[in-house]
């Protein structure tokens, strides 16, 4: 099948009455073993678009009645289950994420959809293309498509997530799919990124007792109001760097907590993951409720590390300038630099070198797959010690039992 500008005699264009140039479709038809197939064709499509989607009706149509699948009008569609997908995640930071990756891949398989500044579509048109149709292919598109645009392949593979998710809940919208098998899903190799990076007790103690020391010439301006602010800033990051290290929680999700969420008679803690759209449960020790103690004695709204709810710029500023004062290297890009998510690898470290099981250090991290768990343990001085001492007095046991043999 071809698209082309219908023509007369004289081989110029052809318009309509409103002047607007006419589009045609050429189909060939089989006529038959050994016969020659016939052209068809169909006239009076008043634009390209418009023809094209009568192309795909048709291909669509030739599909079905080849495979024996039912017409894409009875069929879950793409858009549909984007559409349905979206409106299940409540971080708005997520959906708008998700929204943009989701229609830029329908986009791209169907040119006809037509987006705003924000991914939205626009124009009414409802794509064609199913869910049962997708394949491998149409999804290394869009990992193409981003890795020419210049993005990483460690956050290609993010946007790829994405996906893979919104495919994996097809079943759940659409219970005609509960056979249907969504196609794999490529990764693009990244290179080694892992942070081998922990906070060690003694560094962790040096920028607490900086961060939490009484107000001095160091909190800047001399007016009283100036010095007590910035005194105030500077606690509170100590606050969230010692919650951090007690909860093993991410930055957002130490900033999200709520005074609602913490749970004195039962002693825990409930933290939101905007991750998994769900709550983890910390126990309070009695550090932990020294520090949640302070922070009720400043208490500014519902949330209990700042007013907003939100991480504030001036934390990461303070953070650098403590790791400076304390001599510690600062910044991700920075060879052996501290960041605060080098509190998670530590925790994560600490809880398995203390000889708890991946599930119970799931429940504190809030990861369920024992993969992510593994990435965040790194081997520390003391652990290869012990580990030493082990495999020693292995040896010296088998030793004992082979010299007894021999008598």
């Amino acid at each position: 099948m071809a698209i082309k500008r219908a023509k007369g005699l004289d081989k110029k264009p052809l318009f309509d009455e409103a002047g607007n140039p006419v589009w045609e479709i050429d189909i060939r038809i089989s006529q038959g073993a050994g016969k020659p197939r016939r052209r068809v064709r169909t006239k009076g499509f008043t634009s390209r678009a418009e023809a094209e989607r009568a192309i795909a009706a048709i291909r669509e149509t030739e599909r079905a009645a080849r495979y024996g699948f039912a017409l894409a009008k009875d069929r879950p569609r793409l858009q549909q289950l984007i559409t349905l997908r979206l409106a299940t995640i409540t971080p708005t930071a997520e959906r708008s994420r998700a929204r943009r990756v989701l229609f830029t891949w329908l986009r791209l398989l169907d040119p006809l959809v037509t987006l705003d500044e924000r991914f939205c579509p626009v124009g009414g048109y409802q794509s064609p293309v199913t869910v049962e149709g997708l394949e491998t292919p149409q999804i290394r598109q869009y990992a193409t498509l981003r890795t020419e645009q210049g993005q990483a392949a460690s956050s290609v593979n993010r946007e790829l997530n994405v996906i893979a998710a919104t495919l994996n809940a097809a079943a759940s919208f659409f219970p005609e799919l509960n056979s249907w098998r969504p196609p794999r899903i490529p990764r693009l190799k990244v290179k080694k990124s892992r942070r081998e990076r922990i906070l060690s007790e003694e560094e962790y103690v040096r920028l607490l007792t900086w961060l939490r020391r009484p107000p001095d010439a160091l909190d800047g301006d001399a007016r009283a109001q100036n010095r007590h602010n910035a005194h105030q800033a500077r606690v509170r990051v100590g606050w969230i760097l010692q919650f951090a290290m007690l909860s093993g929680a991410r930055h957002s999700e130490i900033v999200g907590l709520r005074w609602t969420d913490i749970d004195r008679d039962n002693g825990r803690v409930l933290i939101y993951q905007a991750k998994t759209d769900r709550y983890k449960q910390i126990p309070i020790t009695e550090p932990m409720r020294d520090v949640l103690a302070e922070a009720e004695q400043g208490k500014r709204g519902a949330f209990v590390f700042g007013a907003s709810g939100k991480i504030y710029p001036k934390f990461y500023r303070i953070l650098k300038t403590a790791c400076e004062q304390c001599e510690i290297p600062y910044g991700k890009r920075t060879a052996d630099g501290v960041v605060l998510h080098t509190t998670r690898h530590t925790v994560t470290t600490r809880l398995a070198n203390a000889g708890m099981d991946f599930d119970t250090i799931g429940q504190i991290t809030g990861h369920t797959a024992k993969e992510l768990i593994a990435h965040y343990l790194h081997h520390t001085p003391g652990a290869m010690g012990r580990a030493a001492q082990t495999l020693a007095q292995i040896g010296q046991s088998v030793d004992r039992n082979d010299k007894s043999r021999c008598k």
